[in-house]
């Protein structure tokens, strides 16, 4: 049960470490993005705020900025911003 109350699209844009150029990507309010193959990787809320869902985790994490998520497997991981936002694989 998808208990986000914002509209997503299911068009995700999809994110790697190896397509992620730059360090840190827009995100515009209420957009979300998919990444996949992180393991090992943290996301990390440069500015604005994101909701945060990995595949298999049953807790939702929301990030402020200056605050990271760490991808612990490779397991899909959706990211999604309450308002204008940008974050960073680091």
């Amino acid at each position: 049960m998808n208990r986000n109350p914002m509209k997503i699209s299911s068009a995700l844009e999809i994110i790697t470490p190896e397509s992620f150029k730059g360090p840190s990507i827009d995100i515009g309010s209420k957009k979300a993005a998919r990444i996949e193959k992180a393991a090992g990787k943290s996301l990390r809320c440069v500015s604005g705020a994101l909701w945060v869902t990995q595949a298999g985790d049953p807790v939702d994490h929301v990030l402020e900025a200056g605050q990271s998520f760490a991808i612990v497997d490779n397991a899909k991981v959706v990211v999604s911003a309450f308002r204008d936002s940008r974050y960073a694989l680091v």
